[in-house]
Protein backbone atom coordinates (compact mmCIF):
# COMPACT_ATOMS: atom_id res chain seq x y z
CA UNK A 1 0.00 0.00 0.00
CA UNK A 2 1.20 3.52 -1.03
CA UNK A 3 3.08 4.88 2.64
CA UNK A 4 0.33 8.40 2.09
CA UNK A 5 -2.50 6.37 1.86
CA UNK A 6 -1.64 4.08 5.00
CA UNK A 7 -0.59 6.77 6.46
CA UNK A 8 -4.10 8.96 6.08
CA UNK A 9 -6.11 5.58 6.40
CA UNK A 10 -3.93 5.49 10.34
CA UNK A 11 -5.30 8.89 10.69
CA UNK A 12 -8.40 8.14 10.09
CA UNK A 13 -8.88 5.67 12.44
CA UNK A 14 -7.26 7.52 15.24
CA UNK A 15 -9.62 10.41 14.80
CA UNK A 16 -12.75 8.23 14.40
CA UNK A 17 -11.55 6.57 18.02
CA UNK A 18 -11.39 10.17 19.38
CA UNK A 19 -15.06 10.88 18.56
CA UNK A 20 -16.57 7.26 19.71
CA UNK A 21 -14.15 8.71 23.21
CA UNK A 22 -16.49 12.10 22.63
CA UNK A 23 -19.48 9.95 22.24
CA UNK A 24 -18.80 7.68 25.22
CA UNK A 25 -17.58 10.48 27.55
CA UNK A 26 -21.04 12.38 26.84
CA UNK A 27 -22.75 8.91 27.51
CA UNK A 28 -21.09 8.29 30.78
CA UNK A 29 -21.66 11.48 32.05
CA UNK A 30 -25.12 11.51 31.61
CA UNK A 31 -25.04 7.89 32.72
CA UNK A 32 -27.31 8.41 36.06
CA UNK A 33 -30.02 10.24 33.51
CA UNK A 34 -32.64 8.69 31.55
CA UNK A 35 -31.56 6.81 28.50
CA UNK A 36 -32.74 9.34 25.87
CA UNK A 37 -30.90 12.23 27.15
CA UNK A 38 -27.64 9.83 28.11
CA UNK A 39 -28.13 9.81 24.23
CA UNK A 40 -28.35 12.95 23.32
CA UNK A 41 -24.74 13.51 25.30
CA UNK A 42 -23.28 11.02 23.66
CA UNK A 43 -24.31 12.75 20.76
CA UNK A 44 -23.40 15.78 21.71
CA UNK A 45 -19.98 14.50 22.62
CA UNK A 46 -19.11 13.03 19.53
CA UNK A 47 -20.30 16.19 17.37
CA UNK A 48 -17.92 18.47 19.30
CA UNK A 49 -14.97 15.63 18.63
CA UNK A 50 -15.84 15.61 15.39
CA UNK A 51 -15.16 19.12 15.11
CA UNK A 52 -11.93 19.27 17.40
CA UNK A 53 -10.79 16.46 15.07
CA UNK A 54 -11.51 19.32 11.73
CA UNK A 55 -9.32 21.56 13.64
CA UNK A 56 -6.44 19.45 13.47
CA UNK A 57 -3.33 21.93 13.46
CA UNK A 58 -1.17 19.71 12.11
CA UNK A 59 -0.43 18.59 9.16
CA UNK A 60 3.09 16.59 7.36
CA UNK A 61 3.77 19.34 5.25
CA UNK A 62 4.10 21.68 8.43
CA UNK A 63 1.95 23.28 11.18
CA UNK A 64 -1.14 25.49 10.31
CA UNK A 65 -3.07 28.44 11.99
CA UNK A 66 -6.17 27.58 13.78
CA UNK A 67 -8.21 31.09 13.10
CA UNK A 68 -11.00 32.40 15.04
CA UNK A 69 -13.30 32.98 12.46
CA UNK A 70 -12.00 29.56 11.34
CA UNK A 71 -12.97 28.07 14.84
CA UNK A 72 -16.37 29.93 14.92
CA UNK A 73 -17.38 28.75 11.91
CA UNK A 74 -16.56 24.89 12.49
CA UNK A 75 -18.46 25.41 16.11
CA UNK A 76 -21.51 26.83 14.29
CA UNK A 77 -21.49 24.15 11.96
CA UNK A 78 -21.21 21.35 14.66
CA UNK A 79 -23.72 23.25 16.74
CA UNK A 80 -26.41 22.97 13.68
CA UNK A 81 -25.97 19.71 13.23
CA UNK A 82 -25.66 18.47 16.78
CA UNK A 83 -28.49 20.27 17.25
CA UNK A 84 -30.76 18.68 14.56
CA UNK A 85 -29.52 15.14 15.42
CA UNK A 86 -30.65 16.13 19.37
CA UNK A 87 -34.26 17.04 18.01
CA UNK A 88 -34.70 13.51 16.15
CA UNK A 89 -38.03 12.03 17.02
CA UNK A 90 -36.90 8.95 18.00
CA UNK A 91 -35.02 10.69 21.23
CA UNK A 92 -38.57 12.22 21.92
CA UNK A 93 -40.06 9.44 23.29
CA UNK A 94 -39.80 9.62 26.84
CA UNK A 95 -42.60 8.75 29.92
CA UNK A 96 -41.11 8.91 33.21
CA UNK A 97 -42.04 12.22 34.90
CA UNK A 98 -38.81 13.51 34.62
CA UNK A 99 -38.82 12.68 30.72
CA UNK A 100 -41.93 14.49 30.30
CA UNK A 101 -40.70 17.26 31.84
CA UNK A 102 -37.59 17.22 29.24
CA UNK A 103 -39.75 16.24 26.48
CA UNK A 104 -42.32 19.34 26.94
CA UNK A 105 -38.86 21.65 26.00
CA UNK A 106 -37.17 18.73 23.36
CA UNK A 107 -38.24 21.11 20.44
CA UNK A 108 -35.87 24.22 22.18
CA UNK A 109 -33.35 22.00 24.16
CA UNK A 110 -30.93 21.35 21.47
CA UNK A 111 -30.93 24.56 20.02
CA UNK A 112 -29.94 26.17 23.47
CA UNK A 113 -27.79 23.43 24.74
CA UNK A 114 -25.73 22.44 21.31
CA UNK A 115 -24.57 25.94 20.66
CA UNK A 116 -23.58 26.69 24.39
CA UNK A 117 -21.04 23.67 24.17
CA UNK A 118 -19.90 23.68 21.26
CA UNK A 119 -18.94 27.30 20.78
CA UNK A 120 -17.37 27.74 24.23
CA UNK A 121 -15.47 24.46 23.76
CA UNK A 122 -14.32 24.59 20.37
CA UNK A 123 -12.61 28.19 21.55
CA UNK A 124 -11.05 26.26 24.45
CA UNK A 125 -9.91 23.31 22.33
CA UNK A 126 -8.36 26.33 20.44
CA UNK A 127 -6.87 27.63 23.17
CA UNK A 128 -4.94 24.48 24.84
CA UNK A 129 -3.90 23.96 21.38
CA UNK A 130 -2.33 27.49 21.16
CA UNK A 131 -0.93 26.88 24.86
CA UNK A 132 -3.07 29.85 26.13
CA UNK A 133 -3.24 29.33 29.58
CA UNK A 134 -6.77 30.60 29.70
CA UNK A 135 -8.34 28.04 27.40
CA UNK A 136 -9.34 26.86 30.85
CA UNK A 137 -11.51 29.05 31.33
CA UNK A 138 -13.73 28.52 28.33
CA UNK A 139 -14.27 24.64 29.45
CA UNK A 140 -15.59 26.71 32.51
CA UNK A 141 -17.58 28.45 30.42
CA UNK A 142 -19.03 25.95 28.91
CA UNK A 143 -20.30 24.03 32.34
CA UNK A 144 -21.47 27.08 33.13
CA UNK A 145 -23.52 27.97 29.68
CA UNK A 146 -24.30 24.74 29.19
CA UNK A 147 -26.23 24.33 32.46
CA UNK A 148 -27.98 27.51 32.04
CA UNK A 149 -28.73 26.58 28.37
CA UNK A 150 -30.47 23.68 29.70
CA UNK A 151 -32.12 25.54 32.80
CA UNK A 152 -33.38 27.93 29.98
CA UNK A 153 -34.59 25.41 28.17
CA UNK A 154 -36.74 24.24 30.35
CA UNK A 155 -38.40 27.63 31.86
CA UNK A 156 -37.21 26.14 35.35
CA UNK A 157 -33.88 28.44 36.14
CA UNK A 158 -33.64 26.16 39.69
CA UNK A 159 -32.22 23.33 37.07
CA UNK A 160 -29.68 25.08 36.66
CA UNK A 161 -27.46 24.03 39.53
CA UNK A 162 -28.63 20.21 39.04
CA UNK A 163 -27.43 20.48 35.43
CA UNK A 164 -24.46 22.00 36.59
CA UNK A 165 -22.68 19.37 38.74
CA UNK A 166 -25.20 16.32 37.41
CA UNK A 167 -24.23 17.28 33.71
CA UNK A 168 -22.39 19.76 32.47
CA UNK A 169 -19.32 19.49 34.45
CA UNK A 170 -19.04 15.64 34.53
CA UNK A 171 -19.67 16.51 30.46
CA UNK A 172 -17.03 18.61 30.00
CA UNK A 173 -14.32 17.07 32.26
CA UNK A 174 -15.17 13.35 30.76
CA UNK A 175 -14.93 14.87 26.97
CA UNK A 176 -11.58 16.30 27.98
CA UNK A 177 -10.04 13.64 29.92
CA UNK A 178 -11.49 11.77 26.10
CA UNK A 179 -9.28 14.23 24.29
CA UNK A 180 -6.07 13.52 26.47
CA UNK A 181 -6.33 10.30 26.05
CA UNK A 182 -7.19 9.77 22.48
CA UNK A 183 -7.10 13.04 20.14
CA UNK A 184 -4.29 11.99 17.48
CA UNK A 185 -4.29 15.68 17.65
CA UNK A 186 -3.40 16.66 21.40
CA UNK A 187 -0.21 17.68 21.05
CA UNK A 188 1.98 18.07 18.18
CA UNK A 189 4.53 15.09 19.61
CA UNK A 190 1.77 12.66 19.21
CA UNK A 191 0.37 13.82 16.18
CA UNK A 192 3.96 12.95 14.75
CA UNK A 193 3.98 9.37 16.29
CA UNK A 194 0.78 8.91 14.83
CA UNK A 195 1.81 9.36 11.40
CA UNK A 196 4.67 6.86 12.05
CA UNK A 197 7.37 9.91 12.31
CA UNK A 198 10.05 10.65 14.83
CA UNK A 199 8.86 13.70 17.01
CA UNK A 200 13.14 14.49 17.35
CA UNK A 201 13.05 14.98 13.92
CA UNK A 202 10.66 16.66 12.59
CA UNK A 203 9.04 18.70 15.13
CA UNK A 204 8.31 22.42 14.64
CA UNK A 205 10.21 24.96 15.76
CA UNK A 206 9.60 26.67 18.93
CA UNK A 207 8.79 29.92 17.42
CA UNK A 208 6.43 28.27 14.86
CA UNK A 209 3.06 28.60 16.50
CA UNK A 210 1.21 25.67 15.32
CA UNK A 211 -2.59 28.24 16.24
CA UNK A 212 -1.22 31.97 16.20
CA UNK A 213 -3.32 32.99 14.18
CA UNK A 214 -6.31 35.46 14.32
CA UNK A 215 -8.74 35.09 11.47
Amino acid sequence: MNPGKAMAIRILVHSLLFILAGAAAGYTSAALQPPAQAARSAILGAAIALGAASLNPWRMSGPRNIGRLRTLATATLVAILAAAALGHPLLAGETSSWNELISGSVERLPWCVAPAYALTMLMGYRARIAGDPRARWWFVMAAILGSAAFAASLGEPIFMLFSLFFGALPFVGLWLLAAWLTDPAWTEDRWLRRCGRDPLLHASPPHGDATAGTT
